[in-house]
């Protein structure tokens, strides 16, 4: 008599027998999938698969038109700040040997660990083309040309084939006769002279009357497969079963990796780490590559959820003919009670200088504050009948204000070989009075520590001019949204937006801690003051909850870039850009400065000349903390717009706007807030055609 059991009685024992097993170590649990954006292009891309001897992940996009593999590097590295393992894939490459034929499709490559490799694509038949399974061989550097493995396929669909570790087994997809479904799964063995034997199908265990398709081998005794005949969310799904003395156990649903849309093509990668294909919302392409690591139940925070929102997975650093036009800051801030130079400023040694010129410096604002000694020290050897004054709201009088002025002194003198007569120290209860003012209105309750430098020259003090090549981001802010649930068991969070160097270090863009949840913010993305361009910024998010248990959220956001050496090969109509970077003052004072007033001068010169016809000027103000200092710096962007109209009226008033006032955090040193608190100028014009343009040659 046999005995039946029902299907959910059979998935209880595979649950209860899959406990068991993790008895000798601590059970795990995949986290929610990322998408891998590195790897995703706005075409399908899909059939993971990883080499065991070359440690590469290869899989499959429709970027050209067909079906082509393409192979990212792949490792498992140790982060830093948890101590956990963390997957790290490289840019794709597409494949160039003959892997990839010639005006066809091929796909889901499978490897066994001795080098031999099954996959997918086209055999021609005299009626039609079918979709069949092909066996290569595995060199050290090469693949041999793929050979249709007769005995697997037949006039049908027969494709996913999946190699077991040992290379001795395969399953595979197919709508041959004789199955249960529309698409089953069938296996084959392979004998020791390395012939494959006639499939067979795996019966009803893993077979519905849907479909099974992308099946993977994790280890010899254990099945990934996706089907859409065993119910769940929606779609396609993907799940796992084990062979336990000999028979294939009833499939589980990974439901941490599945969605309501289709997921399918998981492939498991060393480092407890599985890799899958995905159409669900946020994808950049109809299907796009997730990753998830397999990891133990103590990592994973079960009471506390991480949330990151943005509102894109990817941005475009683009290209751009640019010149930059940023005045110099205020003023030096000083740390408190110190007199010596701040450890913020860039140092050189006079055998260094020879090299140094300002056009060749970072265009950002916080680079040319470090920098500011250094431009002043230029500026005063090409200049040499230029002198140099040096004030603070206590004048020379004060120990600690001369002591503080003696040190820019000293590093002038001493770097720079400039004549200590030619710098001077305010003294005079009239130019300590204005120096205070000037102080005051920048640095605030900081202007205590500030030394203002100031020169009877302009051409010392005149904004640094960069123009070369640079780099805008689209979209050019980033909108951020943070939260944890339930809020009541948070104890204390952090988040940093960072970029990978090129030594491998990371570079924090943007941090913020401990303000109420949730936190929502808008913050300008800068290409130009990154130094060099990553290929992705990652946001972290993590946390303590109140039982003392980390938890973190990580999202990965692609920086594409578009250099302007292909925008002219394809002929993409380009821009000529302008920035002027405007510091605006504390309070009710709404008037520019002398540098200021030069600029609006070459602005309005630029939109009323010859290449006016097309451009456009964008102003973005910048602003942080009180509500007081966000309307000062909308007004006086409105104060620069209305001084444009009044001296440009013939500029079209629709080509003239002003951004939403971008709400910084704020910064955590005196000199970041002064610098912050800005506006920024964008003029772009279009660049202007040669004669043979014109005339469409």
């Amino acid at each position: 008599m046999r005995l039946k059991i029902s299907s959910s009685l059979a998935l209880l024992l595979f649950v209860l027998i899959w406990q068991s097993l993790m008895t000798a170590q601590e059970r795990r649990k995949w986290e929610e999938p990322q998408n891998l954006s590195i790897l995703n292009s706005v075409s399908d891309d899909f059939a993971p698969s990883y080499s065991y001897q070359e440690r590469i992940l290869y899989f499959s996009s429709t970027q050209s038109g067909y079906a082509e593999f393409q192979v990212s590097r792949y490792e498992a590295r140790r982060d830093a700040a948890s101590g956990e393992i963390r997957p790290r894939f490289s840019p794709p490459e597409r494949v160039t040997t003959t892997l990839n034929q010639p005006r066809n499709n091929q796909s889901y490559i499978s490897f066994a660990k001795d080098g031999s490799a099954l996959l997918s694509t086209f055999r021609m038949t005299k009626r039609r083309s079918y979709l069949n399974i092909f066996q290569v061989a595995q060199g050290t550097t090469v693949f041999s040309k793929p050979d249709a493995v007769d005995v697997l396929n037949t006039d049908g669909f027969n494709a996913h084939p999946a190699l077991s570790p040992s290379g001795k087994t395969v399953v595979f997809a197919s709508n041959r006769p004789a199955g249960r479904g529309g698409i089953d799964l069938w296996t084959a063995n392979r004998d020791e002279s390395g012939t494959w034997q006639v499939p067979v199908n795996m019966g009803d265990v893993l077979n519905s009357d849907g479909d099974e398709i992308t099946p993977h081998f994790a280890s010899e005794d254990s099945l990934y497969f996706s089907s859409n005949g065993f119910g769940g969310k929606g779609g396609f799904e993907i799940f796992l079963s084990v062979r336990l003395e000999g028979k294939w156990q009833p499939p589980v649903p990974i439901v941490e990796l599945n969605s309501e849309y289709d997921d399918s093509d998981f492939t498991m990668l060393p480092g407890n780490v599985g890799v899958f294909a995905s159409n669900r919302t946020g994808s950049r392409g109809g299907l796009d590559l997730y990753v998830a690591r397999f990891v133990p139940i103590s990592q994973l925070v079960s009471a506390v959820e991480y949330k990151i929102a943005t509102q894109t997975s990817f941005l475009t650093a683009e290209e751009f003919a640019m010149t930059d036009i940023l005045p110099l800051p205020p003023c030096i801030v000083f740390e408190p009670n110190i007199g010596t130079l701040p450890n913020n400023l860039k140092h050189y040694n006079s055998d260094e200088i020879n090299a140094f010129s300002p056009q060749n410096l970072r265009p950002d604002a916080l680079t040319i504050y470090t920098e500011f000694l250094n431009i002043i020290g230029k500026r005063l050897n090409d200049y040499a009948d230029a002198t140099l004054t040096l004030g603070t709201i206590e004048g020379s009088n004060n120990a600690l204000a001369r002591q503080r002025m003696e040190a820019i002194r000293a590093y002038l003198q001493t770097v720079w070989n400039i004549n200590g007569k030619r710098i001077f120290m305010k003294n005079s209860i009239g130019e300590i009075n204005e120096t205070k003012r000037r102080l005051m209105m920048y640095a605030g309750e900081d202007a205590v520590r500030c030394v203002e430098i100031f020169s009877q020259d302009p051409r010392v003090i005149a904004p640094v001019r960069i123009a070369g090549v640079n780099v805008i981001a689209k979209p050019k802010k980033l909108d951020l949204a943070l939260d944890v649930r339930p809020r009541i068991l948070l104890r204390s969070w952090n988040f940093a937006l960072m970029r990978e160097t090129a030594s491998g270090s990371n570079d924090t863009i943007f941090r913020t801690a401990g303000v109420q949840l949730p936190f929502a913010g808008t913050f300008p993305i800068e290409p130009s003051s990154w130094g060099a361009l990553p290929d992705e910024l990652h946001a972290h998010l993590t946390g303590i909850d109140s039982l003392g248990r980390k938890g973190r959220r990580e999202i990965a956001i692609t920086v594409y870039r578009l250099p302007l050496e292909q925008k002219r090969a394809q002929r993409v109509q380009d821009k000529l850009i302008d920035r002027y970077r405007f510091f605006v003052p504390m309070g009710d004072n709404l008037a520019l400065t002398i540098d200021q007033q030069t600029a609006m001068r070459d602005i309005v010169s630029l939109l009323t000349g010859a290449a006016a016809p097309g451009s456009t000027l964008t102003l973005t103000p910048y602003s942080f903390g009180e509500k007081s200092t966000m309307i000062q710096v909308e007004r006086f962007a409105k104060t620069i717009v209305d001084d444009i109209k009044r001296q440009a009226p013939l500029f079209p008033a629709q080509a003239l706007q002003i951004e939403p006032t971008t709400e910084l955090t704020p910064p955590e040193t005196p000199q970041e807030r002064i610098l912050a608190r800005s506006v920024l100028l964008t003029i772009e014009r279009p660049v202007p055609q040669s004669p043979q343009e014109k005339r469409g040659r």
